[in-house]
């Protein structure tokens, strides 16, 4: 059996990230210095997508346009990066959002991948994966700061990685940026 650079990695992800049961467990993936997510720059408060994110005003926010562009300068790579941040409990350098008191990096990794598997509409484009939905699901009358940190105590923030990692590896191959639509998408089976 030949395997391919992109198993190897795959291979490799898993191992890191303790996906496998009984192995690892309890190692935390570190969160990639390259994606910068600990000095992101203040975005206030956004409407909308963090690709496509307005201010208050509904203006183009320029400021979550370009640490989104930070991201997406890594292609599908940065999915993995991101999935790797989903345990990084360092605070950010900056108070990134006007209505989230001490955000920390896991916070904006999940809310930047929810985003890019997001259309325009809303609907998530990759299923099986932890979103906003269902974090508001369960906390439905508080605000989204409090829902996540009460869905991280409930569920551990090892579980929101691992579902995250296990689809990912069922779908990389698949997965691809699509410009029209400003989000990541899964190219369905033939």
């Amino acid at each position: 059996m030949k395997l391919s650079i992109g198993s190897i990695a795959s291979l490799a992800l898993f191992l890191s990230l303790g996906y496998l049961p009984g192995f690892g467990q309890t190692k935390a993936a570190t969160c990639d210095p390259r994606l910068g997510l600990a000095n992101t720059k203040p975005v206030g408060y956004t409407k909308g997508r963090w690709q496509d994110a307005e201010d208050a005003e509904g203006d183009a926010n320029p400021a979550a346009a370009r640490e989104v562009r930070n991201v997406l300068k890594f292609g599908t790579n940065a999915i993995p990066l991101l999935i790797g941040c989903l345990r990084d409990e360092m605070r950010t350098k900056y108070h990134i959002w006007d209505y989230w008191p001490e955000p920390k990096v896991r916070d904006l990794a999940f809310s930047i991948l929810c985003d890019l598997f997001s259309d325009r509409m809303g609907q998530q484009t990759l299923d099986g994966v932890i979103t906003w939905s269902d974090v508001q699901a369960e906390s439905p009358d508080q605000p989204a700061w409090i829902a996540w940190g009460i869905y991280n105590d409930k569920h551990g923030q090892q579980h929101v990685q691992q579902v995250w990692l296990k689809v990912w590896a069922e779908n990389e191959t698949r997965i691809y940026w699509d410009n029209s639509a400003k989000c990541f998408k899964v190219k369905e089976t033939p």
